[in-house]
């Protein structure tokens, strides 16, 4: 090596730079315009000089802390999840850095990595810049779609007069972590080939399933490389480094292109070859791929552009959290920071997806299947550990079981695909019976605190018993609609009945205003958790123990600046023997678990404020504490959708983010957007809600409904629908029928009745305007408690329930200039019909 390279080495040896970089070409270089033109509408700018960004595509990810353009972390997922990390502790990842980047311009050196540089970013590549007096600089990342690979971009432009040699080092510590297990691994041997071009390490560790991590340069040619060097003696030695030297003159640039990739030893010659030829063209696609779906792949149109800004960046996760996994692309919770696959991140992000997305809901539904041979149990969680792939089981209190079972029931709704949830439906079962023996004295119980996954103390829970009451009806709906209800199905709606009732006679305490849990059999927890939320936003508390519930979440929960709370007081560690945690896993005072923000607790908040009929305060939650904009003008805040935010006022680091890019605050905020804009599923049906926020009169979306998607549009303004057309033709119900290519709900005073919701399978609704005469025809279980709401201009003259008189169950009341008719019985057949003359 050159004396200037053995200067730069020695320079190089101060700094670490972390993971896989990857250094793109200039972004106009590589795209056509309009491609430039569609990532600059997904893009987002932050200049604060902090935070945390992660980014990635199917095979890498990438972590980067304080607005640093070298990562801290690069994780693989090929061919195993193996991460190139430095950090010896969860909560100080910023330390780690594997990677330096030096420039040196006359004599003058820069060490890029140790300042904040402005980035803009997508959850699928992002590009840090600087402007200096001598030159501007670069650094980008970009992912690819098929090959295992992320390219790290440095671009140096000279704002010099005169030509000029720019020197440019870099260094990379291929340390390795396993996946799950996190043990270190070094390189058993490394090496440089291709003249220079290509350094390569090699990890004969079963565990790593002897994989190669490689740098390959594309554009500028090295001009002196570590391959001169003599083996280190520590093999935690060993690293790639790269110099390259070119005279820049005024305007001209530098650019340094490597692609940083990982795969099995046997594979990477073959790979390296296929890499040089194809990373471009697999570049483009990536993103091109992300760039359909986030902009044109579902439409959602509202005059708001906080709300449409993050309604894009949302559907980008979906498309970019999908991770190579034992031979599948599957959807993981962050681009870097989990290399394991958890089924609950899953279901979560699904919930918000199936609204207009069932392909990628069925296709993880099939997946879940899969893992789940040969016992029909419900996986918790895959990944690869000590040389071979496992797969958790949910154990007999996992909250895992009672989602499924709630996305399947959306999951029908919006495709109309039985044949799927038939399958699945042998995993539903076992999911039932799993969880049924948890139902004491009409509540279930559980170890667990709330939805965490730590602690280790006996007791009902309010969380999980809400979430089992609406389990248990939409496991009867999936029943009815796959045609094996028996004898014993309408004893679990009986079942969800008497949870619904002693959720709030033992759990409902007056004093504090809230749903409490049990330590024990007589011991209150008097921890107020964001769980409790779902009471309301299921709708299943009465209308005053929900706005009082609500109100007191307002007053314990929020923290009015950066969201709800996941559980106060804040004073878990001084509990840890009482609620058997290990250790200090909670988290400190406002963080994490502990008083700390999640995303989850925010959209529950937003729900119930929607249940409870505070339409604008529901939106003005979401605006402010779960969008881009919103969280970047709050305290510490940046433009990104997080895992957790500390809470913790009095600190320096108070309002900050950790793990960006998390895939189920994506999936919440959409769920929770839709909801807004009309949309409301209860256990047997979807239907649309009249009452709408200021600033959504005119909403257009698509929504997928009984397997077509729907162009939905709103019109007018009142608290009812003047009219409901589909496909140029005048329905006469909000709950929807049959497939749809075109939806038009206008709203006003309604001139003619309709069906406004029901708590029983639809079949068919029908207006006879000469007779006068609305007639409903409703699905469900002999015995089973029925209600239907009907919306008209005049009251209802008389009703008959199958041909029989029925006036006496009708209960109407005047409300905004129209009459609200509720019609309340048992049946006594499974197909019933209800006619209402006015």
């Amino acid at each position: 090596m050159s004396s200037d390279g053995n200067r730069l080495g020695e320079r190089l040896s101060r700094m670490t730079l972390q993971c896989v970089l990857l250094v793109i070409g200039s972004i106009a270089a590589c795209a056509p315009r309009g491609d430039s033109i569609e990532r600059a509408a997904l893009e987002t700018v932050f200049d604060q000089g902090r935070g945390q960004l992660q980014v990635g595509g199917p095979y890498v990810g990438v972590e980067f802390h304080h607005g640093r353009p070298l990562p801290s972390r690069v994780s693989f997922y090929h061919p195993v999840a193996n991460s190139i990390d430095l950090s010896t502790d969860y909560w100080k990842r910023d330390e780690s850095m594997p990677f330096e980047v030096t420039l040196m311009v006359g004599g003058d050196t820069v060490y890029f990595g140790e300042e904040s540089l402005t980035y803009r970013a997508t959850p699928a590549w992002a590009t840090f810049e600087m402007v200096a007096e001598s030159y501007g600089a670069r650094i980008a990342y970009r992912f690819a779609e098929t090959l295992p690979v992320m390219v790290q971009e440095i671009t140096v432009t000279s704002r010099l007069s005169e030509p000029t040699d720019f020197v440019i080092g870099s260094r990379m510590r291929p340390t390795l972590r396993t996946s799950h297990a996190y043990d270190v691994k070094y390189a058993s041997r490394s090496g440089y080939g291709q003249e220079g071009l290509v350094f390569r390490a090699n990890y004969d560790d079963a565990d790593t399933d002897s994989a190669t991590v490689f740098i390959l340069s594309v554009a500028e040619s090295p001009a002196s490389w570590g391959g001169d060097q003599p083996e280190p003696d520590h093999p935690e030695d060993r690293d790639g480094q790269f110099v390259y030297r070119k005279s820049v003159g005024s305007g001209e640039t530098i650019e340094v292109v490597h692609i940083i990739g990982s795969c099995r030893e046997s594979e990477f010659d073959s790979l390296v070859n296929r890499v040089r030829t194809q990373w471009r063209a697999d570049v483009r696609r990536y993103e091109r791929r992300v760039t359909e779906y986030a902009l044109h792949g579902a439409r959602f149109a509202i005059r708001d552009p906080a709300l449409s800004r993050t309604a894009r960046w949302s559907k980008a996760m979906l498309a970019a959290n999908l991770h190579h996994l034992n031979g599948q692309i599957v959807p993981m919770p962050t681009p870097a920071q989990y290399n394991f696959f958890f089924t609950h991140d899953l279901l979560l992000t699904d919930l918000g997806a199936v609204m207009f997305d069932t392909a990628r809901v069925v296709r993880d539904l099939r997946y879940l299947a899969m893992l789940s041979h040969p016992d029909s149990l419900l996986p918790h969680a895959h990944y690869w550990r000590n040389g071979a792939y496992v797969t958790e089981r949910a154990g007999p209190d996992n909250w895992n079981h009672l989602w499924f079972i709630l996305l399947a029931s959306s999951y029908v709704k919006h495709s109309g695909d039985l044949g799927t949830i038939r399958q699945l439906y042998p995993m539903m079962r076992e999911s039932m019976r799993q969880m049924l023996p948890n139902v004491r004295d009409g509540l279930v119980h559980s170890e667990r605190p709330d939805w965490w996954d730590i602690g280790h103390v006996y007791g009902a829970r309010a969380y999980l018993s809400t979430l089992m009451i609406r389990a248990l009806r939409s496991y009867v709906y999936l029943s009815i609609e796959l045609g094996t209800a028996d004898n014993s199905t309408l004893g679990l709606l009986d079942l969800a009945d008497e949870m619904s009732e002693q959720l709030t006679s033992r759990l409902w305490d007056d004093t504090a205003g809230y749903l409490l849990n049990m330590l024990d059999s007589t011991t209150v927890d008097r921890h107020y958790y964001s769980g409790s939320l779902l009471a309301a936003a299921f709708d299943i508390l009465d209308d005053e123990r929900k706005s009082t519930l609500l109100s007191t979440a307002r007053n314990v929960l929020l923290d009015d600046r950066i969201g709800i709370r996941n559980a106060m007081p804040a004073d878990f560690l001084d509990h840890i023997e009482l609620y058997r945690f290990n250790g200090p896993e909670v988290g400190a005072p406002y963080r994490y678990m502990n008083g700390g923000v999640w995303p989850q607790g925010i959209a529950w908040y937003a729900l119930g404020l929607l249940s409870a009929g505070e339409l604008d305060s529901a939106k003005a939650v979401l605006r402010r504490y779960l969008t881009l904009d919103g969280i970047a003008q709050s305290p510490n805040g940046q433009p990104a959708l997080f895992e957790y935010r500390n809470a913790d006022y009095s600190a320096p680091d108070y309002g900050q983010i950790d793990k960006t890019t998390f895939l189920w605050a994506g999936g919440w905020y959409l769920y929770v957007l839709y909801h807004l804009a009309g949309v409301r599923e209860n256990e047997w049906n979807l239907w649309f809600d009249s009452k709408l926020p200021s600033g959504f009169a005119d909403v257009t979306y698509d929504l997928v409904i009984h397997g077509r998607r729907s162009l939905v549009t709103w019109s007018g303004d009142g608290p009812f629908f003047r009219s409901i057309t589909v496909d140029g033709t005048r329905v006469h119900t909000a709950v929807p029928i049959g497939q749809a290519d075109q939806i038009a709900l206008q709203r006003g005073l309604p001139d003619e009745p309709y069906l406004a919701r029901a708590t029983s399978i639809v079949d068919h609704v029908d207006y006879d305007a000469s007779a006068q005469n609305l007639s409903l025809t409703l699905r469900g279980l002999r015995g089973q408690r029925v209600e239907a709401e009907i919306v008209s201009k005049a009251p209802p003259k008389a009703a008959r329930i199958d041909g029989r008189n029925a006036t006496d169950v009708l209960h109407v009341g005047e409300d905004s200039g129209a009459y609200v008719t509720l019609i309340s019985w048992m049946t006594e057949r499974e197909d019933v019909t209800v006619t209402i003359r006015f």
